[in-house]
């Protein structure tokens, strides 16, 4: 059970910080619409990962 949830704690780090990276990354290039898109796309993106996982 604990390894199971520290699996879980490590691969929540891993997408959050994917996450920042994409999103910061298409601030900076296209600005504030994209960067809606952008974290549409990730939190669905997150959401489908987690329901396969």
């Amino acid at each position: 059970m604990i390894e199971s949830f520290e699996v879980s704690q490590a691969f929540m780090k891993e997408v959050s910080q994917a996450f920042m990276k994409e999103v910061s990354q298409a601030f900076m290039k296209e600005g504030i619409e994209s960067f809606v898109v952008a974290s549409s796309a990730a939190v669905r993106w997150s959401l489908e990962s987690s329901t396969i996982a």
